[in-house]
């Protein structure tokens, strides 16, 4: 599993690669919008998204497949700031609040049926 960052979601869906081979996204009030909300600054949405490689830390979906932007998840229970999600694995482990001990019988659960 790739390591969880902090990030905000934003309208990045046009981006370009700089030098470093890293992904570079112009300002835009969404991305100030979130990165306030979530209270991080723009420019560390775009080094956790560069660390993600504008991948969802859960399923891997690059930015890029998506009709929407990645979503900054953050835990409900501190406020801080886990990394970018697709809005699929966003819901879904928010469907299930955050619970671990919950995620892992929903897990076994669909085990089970597969048997």
């Amino acid at each position: 599993m790739k390591e969880l960052i902090p990030t905000p979601a934003i309208e990045f869906r046009t981006h370009r690669i700089v030098a470093d081979g890293g992904f570079w996204f112009p300002e835009s009030g969404e991305k100030n919008r979130r990165c306030k909300k979530y209270g991080i600054a723009p420019e560390v949405y775009n080094i956790l998204f560069n660390k993600q490689e504008g991948s969802c830390a859960i399923c891997g979906v690059h930015q890029s497949e998506l009709p929407y932007t990645l979503c900054i998840d953050h835990d409900h229970s501190t406020g801080i700031v886990r990394g970018l999600l697709c809005h699929k694995c966003n819901t879904g482990i928010g469907k299930f609040e955050d619970n671990a001990e919950l995620l892992e019988k929903a897990i076994n659960y669909l085990n089970l049926s597969k048997n």
